[in-house]
């Protein structure tokens, strides 16, 4: 089913369908229609990702990033988290997984090229399904396979710190996995796991006003310790950039370089 998001204004080359059912959850797709051959795959879980009531503008920057050869998911897995928490979103996202590779020929999708991305606190998520693939601690923990090897993480103004007050329903849903699963909690925390070898390179971007400045500069000092290749960019507050602004305002600036530096960053440019 096609969006109605209006981006045939703003995007002309885009074809986006909305509410694509994985199975037991939604996904809404975007992808240029002037890309040739198999499409590198962006799965993004937006800043809404543990809030069922809050929607974000999440559609154009999925289609700012689709615009540049990729086929962009965003993946709606809050239903999952009425059972377990944070394990029943990831076992929504092996579902999906799953999905896409079965729908892979149908959309082009090249899933040995997938990288996982987030905004807001929806970049927890995309650590943990990093984490799921790429950590033995976790995935022992978790106690299943979630099917792919990501290319990389890019995080937006990703808020990542569970001792947060922003990352509290994140937090909440990762501890109501501990009690179904003992060992989720510290092995999806990644201040906790201490398995971050295998972790893909990570991109982040944020202002440095904003509150996941605090957040993105933790995690980066985390993954330098860790020996895990990363960038992060920071924007100052200038012309009026707001918190957040990937989401909200996919087509400025500093989301455009954000967007380029991440793709760079997963060797796709």
């Amino acid at each position: 089913m096609e969006a109605s998001s209006g981006l045939g204004t703003l995007f002309p080359s885009i074809t986006s369908h909305a509410g694509l059912d994985y199975g037991g959850g939604a996904a809404d797709l975007f992808y240029s229609d002037e890309t040739m051959g198999e499409r590198p795959t962006v799965i993004y879980f937006p800043n809404y990702t543990f809030d069922r009531f809050q929607k974000g503008p999440s559609p154009q920057l999925c289609a700012s990033i689709a615009q540049r050869g990729c086929a962009v998911f965003s993946v709606d897995l809050y239903g999952r988290s009425a059972q377990n928490g944070a394990c029943g979103m990831l076992d929504g996202l092996r579902d999906f997984i799953g999905w896409a590779e079965s729908r892979a020929d149908d959309y082009r999708l090249d899933l040995k090229r997938a990288a996982f991305a987030g905004s807001g606190t929806g970049a927890a998520m995309a650590l943990w399904a990093s984490l799921a693939c790429c950590s033995g601690r976790a995935r022992d923990a978790y106690g299943s396979e979630i099917g792919i090897r990501p290319a990389g993480i890019g995080l937006f103004s990703g808020l990542t710190d569970l001792s947060g007050i922003r990352c509290r329903k994140a937090a909440a849903a990762l501890k109501r996995a501990d009690s179904a699963r003992p060992g989720m909690g510290e092995a999806f925390d990644p201040f906790t796991n201490h398995d971050l070898r295998e972790v893909p390179p990570v991109f982040q971007a944020v202002k440095t006003t904003e509150p996941a400045c605090r957040d993105a500069r933790k995690l980066k000092e985390l993954l330098d310790t860790n020996a895990v290749r990363n960038r992060l960019m920071e924007f100052p507050e200038t012309g009026g950039l707001s918190d957040f602004f990937a989401e909200r305002c996919p087509l400025c600036m500093e989301s455009v370089r954000s967007v380029s530096a991440m793709l760079e960053r997963f060797g796709w440019r």
